[in-house]
């Protein structure tokens, strides 16, 4: 009995660092649509950092508690899933500092796109609430199906923006290389969120049902 007392309080640490790297990466990934700002390059930096320092915590902390309390089922599901979803959250604060790099060497966004990225943003946001919502309440019902018609509008926004670029002689090829892969690490974050939704999904049946 005791034991267990301490898996629960080793997992309900786990889960709150989870929720701690949820914030962090809000935050970087919300900075995007104020670049190319100082302000919000600092942002994105300091949640990039963070990130990666916390992926490193909570992976430290997994390991101790597999090692220590032994858990079996769906506890050693989410110890493990635990981990991955952090490296999940460091991979896309490493791409909204990607983003933010190629922003800075754009002299000007045409309109049009700073609301495809906008668009993209607020959805990613979107997705993200839906993984920590689920997450908090250890509920996963629709969350394949939410997850998926969110990454949907993401996929369609890059789609749209590839063909506003071909149309565009106006700008410099340099330009279009970095508003495509800006607009590419957007989709691919979509994509990263969705494969978190994956991971908890898994703790929840054992199954792996991809999204994306």
């Amino acid at each position: 009995m005791i034991e267990r007392k301490i898996l629960e309080e080793k997992i309900r640490n786990l889960e709150n660092m989870l929720l701690k790297m949820y914030s962090i990466t809000v935050r970087g990934v919300q900075a995007i649509v104020d670049l190319p700002s100082d302000e919000a390059l600092k942002i994105i930096e300091e949640s990039e950092y963070s990130s990666d320092i916390l992926n490193w915590e909570i992976f430290e902390e997994a390991i101790a508690t597999i090692a220590t309390q032994q858990p079996t089922a769906k506890d050693l599901r989410f110890i493990v899933m635990a981990t991955t979803i952090a490296a999940v959250h460091e991979r896309i604060n490493d791409l909204a500092l990607d983003i933010a790099k190629a922003i800075k060497k754009i002299d000007d966004v045409p309109v049009e796109l700073k609301n495809s990225i906008k668009t993209a943003v607020e959805t990613i946001l979107k997705m993200l609430e839906v993984t920590k919502n689920a997450m908090v309440a250890h509920s996963f019902i629709d969350v394949h199906d939410k997850l998926s018609k969110l990454d949907d509008i993401i996929d369609g926004i890059f789609r749209g923006a590839l063909d506003f670029l071909e149309g565009k002689e106006d700008i410099s090829i340099r330009t279009v290389m970095n508003l495509v892969m800006i607009l590419r690490d957007l989709e691919r974050i979509g994509d990263l969120v969705g494969k978190i939704g994956a991971r908890l999904i898994y703790i929840e049946t054992g199954k792996m049902v991809p999204i994306k």
